[in-house]
């Protein structure tokens, strides 16, 4: 896992992410540089294929801010072949 920013830890009995991305930096005249994580899933040889549909679940926690609007712009995933 490479986050552009914070730190993750990745917990494989619960398969549970946890990324902190801490305070959103700010790039020239005020501009946010969006926070990114990336990921490559590496597959056991032999072990099956899985399903070619998987799902995400995602939540955020925003300690001490009351926002509304918050959404994922887009999850990408590359490489696959099924």
């Amino acid at each position: 896992l490479t986050p552009s920013q914070g730190k993750s830890i990745f917990d494989p009995i619960k398969k549970i992410l946890v990324w902190n991305i801490g305070t959103i930096e700010t790039k020239t005249q005020n501009i946010a540089h969006l926070p990114t994580i990336r990921a490559n899933i590496i597959l056991v040889t032999g072990q099956p294929i899985p399903e070619s549909n998987p799902i995400l679940n995602v939540s955020f926690q925003i300690n001490q801010l009351a926002i509304s609007g918050i959404r994922v712009q887009r999850v990408d995933m590359y490489g696959e072949t099924y």
